[in-house]
């Protein structure tokens, strides 16, 4: 998901070099919100020649005409809580349990806006951390697998001790 943020990131640094997250994040929380959701999982953003286009083509296909780096932003990060939340219902459907919250990992957790969308589009908290989730993980393996855990649950105890988390709550 975050793929579609980090390669619009990288071709804008072209034309302009000191342009970061942060200031993509602030743009896109003042930006418009559009109703229908750009899927984010679509082929056109497997391998664009430009990540720009390619979004901009997909919200022209659901009759979205976004007017500016923040609305293209803000259509990326909705598109992966959207996302998040058909996973949920896929996964509750199969499952047939219902989720208590959301946890996210990774340097996604970094985007607060992306955090509060989930919560928001899921309609659960989101508890966000540790930002290294993979590095986290392999760690904790390597871990049981010496022994020196006994158990997942000894495991889950070790990070919540290690590592500050975010708490987010649905605002919609």
């Amino acid at each position: 998901g975050l793929w579609l943020v980090q390669e619009l990131l990288r071709e804008w640094r072209k034309s302009d070099p000191n342009l970061d997250h942060y200031a993509l994040t602030k743009m896109a929380q003042t930006a418009r919100s559009y109703e229908r959701k750009i899927d984010v999982e679509s082929e056109a953003f497997k391998k664009p020649r430009n990540m720009e286009k390619a979004m901009l083509f997909e919200a022209e296909k659901l009759g979205i005409s976004l007017q500016d780096r923040g609305e293209i932003i803000r259509a990326a990060l909705e598109g992966i809580a959207y996302q998040t939340e058909q996973t949920r219902r896929q996964l509750q459907s199969i499952t047939g349990r219902s989720m208590r919250n959301i946890k996210m990992v990774g340097g996604g957790i970094r985007n607060r806006l992306l955090c509060q969308l989930v919560s928001d589009y899921t309609g659960l908290p989101v508890v966000a951390g540790p930002a290294e989730g993979t590095a986290t993980g392999n760690i904790i393996v390597q871990m049981l697998g010496l022994g020196e855990l006994s158990d997942l649950s000894q495991a889950h105890d070790l990070i919540q001790r290690s590592f500050n988390f975010q708490e987010y709550t649905p605002e919609k």
